[in-house]
């Protein structure tokens, strides 16, 4: 056969994975439309590829079609499954072109694709790529022995619970990954990874606990190597540990709505560079140590965790707070309280003090020149009751005196510029 007649499999209900021979070169107009089963197309034609108009429409549970071919030429697709095509073809500008070539694996339940690796010069290697999986799939599954990464959604809303072996051998998952799937059990983000995408894990009930060891992790490689709500509304994880060096922050909503999560485990000496607005929010943890490198807490970080007591600070440098937005004042979470839960470092109180005033208003120090004494006093009284320290009814009262608002100033604006700096140097 060479070519695929219009119409051929419209509304076949049973049809549910299509793989094309090399010898097929046409697929014909509306072929497969209305395929409700339809999950997924691979075709082998290594040379050319025509779709005709509509061959996928209506095919609403179709999760990936992939071509080997050089020249593809696609229909104005727009269904939701991905679309890839070789790395060294032209063509149909829709698809994604990760690889010289496809393959399929049958494993427990349904299928996987896989993308195979290639050099600079398309050359095909040895190594591979998840790109796809059926909604069937269950049970234990085996990843390729040379598999690197998972792309984005390969096992959203695949519901059937299962586990995965060869995790360890990944450096990298896309944005929803996992997201709303079965995936069970412990999830381990080794030393090998350096990039967890957005919400890659979110919503997966059956995980009991993460450990993250953030060693690969580094901004300066992706401005966000750990992404925002990465572990967002996984109600049966217990336990989270923390260790490894790195350079990464704990994003937006990272851990948000963990409602079984009681137990927060952080080395020291660990990467976490930030923990951003909401990353722990909705959870159930009672006490959390935080490493001493940790630079920055977002606003509502512990946001409506009802059970924490205590907050302990370890390291030299006063953390900055991350404002919501300006004037509004900061919060590490409406249920914590305003004094009693935190502790710092021995006999830096005033330096918390110097810094943290400007935030609890809503404010940076580049605001200084602006506020009036007034507003910096009432502040510091709020970060003074926040450590268990006696309130001060004048500036001139405080151990430090008055401070030079103008110094204040010019130091935030440094540290500002120092941060943008390394921002700009970190991505690619």
């Amino acid at each position: 056969w060479k070519s695929i007649a219009p119409k051929a499999f419209v509304n076949c209900s049973k049809l549910y994975i299509a793989e094309l021979p090399a010898t097929i070169k046409t697929v014909g107009r509306n072929a497969f439309a209305g395929c409700s089963a339809l999950q997924g197309v691979l075709s082998y034609s290594e040379d050319t590829m025509t779709v005709g108009e509509g061959a996928f429409d209506d095919t609403w549970n179709l999760r990936f079609l992939a071509f080997d071919a050089l020249y593809l030429d696609f229909y104005d697709y727009t269904g939701s499954a991905a679309v890839y095509a070789s790395c060294n073809g032209i063509g149909y500008n829709g698809a994604d072109r990760f690889s010289p070539s496809y393959e399929i694996d049958d494993v427990n339940g349904g299928k996987l694709l896989y993308g195979i690796a290639a050099d600079e010069d398309g050359n095909a290697i040895d190594g591979s790529y998840l790109l796809g999986a059926t909604l069937g799939v269950s049970g234990n599954l085996k990843l390729r022995d040379n598999a690197s990464e998972i792309a984005g959604n390969v096992f959203e809303n695949c519901a059937n619970a299962f586990t995965l072996d060869g995790m360890d051998h990944i450096i990298a998952i896309g944005a929803n990954a996992f997201n709303n799937s079965g995936i069970s059990g412990k999830i381990e983000i080794t030393g090998s990874y350096e990039y967890v995408g957005d919400y890659a894990f979110s919503g997966c009930s059956n995980i009991t606990e993460v450990e993250i060891d953030g060693s690969g992790l580094d901004k300066r490689l992706y401005i966000r190597p750990f992404g925002s709500n990465v572990f967002s509304w996984c109600s049966g994880i217990e336990r989270l540990t923390i260790t490894g060096g790195g350079n990464y922050d704990l994003c937006e909503n990272a851990f948000m709505g963990c409602t079984s999560l009681a137990t927060v485990a952080i080395d020291e000496d660990a990467g976490l560079r930030e923990i951003m607005y909401g990353a722990l929010s909705m959870t159930a943890i009672s006490y959390i140590k935080l490493p001493k490198g940790l630079d920055g807490i977002g606003y509502g970080a512990f946001e409506s965790c009802s059970n924490l007591t205590q907050v302990v600070l370890t390291g030299t440098n006063v953390p900055e707070l991350f404002v919501y937005a300006p004037g509004m004042q900061f919060t590490f979470g409406s249920t914590l309280g305003d004094e009693g839960w935190l502790s710092i470092p021995e006999g830096m109180e005033q330096d918390y003090i110097d810094l943290w005033k400007y935030y609890m208003i809503g404010r940076t120090p580049e605001d200084a020149p602006f506020l009036t004494d007034e507003e910096l006093l009432d502040s510091e009284n709020v970060v003074r009751k926040l450590l268990g320290m006696e309130p001060v009814s004048s500036n001139a009262d405080s151990p430090a005196g008055k401070v030079d608002n103008d110094s204040v100033a010019t130091a935030g604006d440094a540290k500002k510029e120092e941060k943008a700096t390394e921002s700009m140097e970190g991505e690619r």
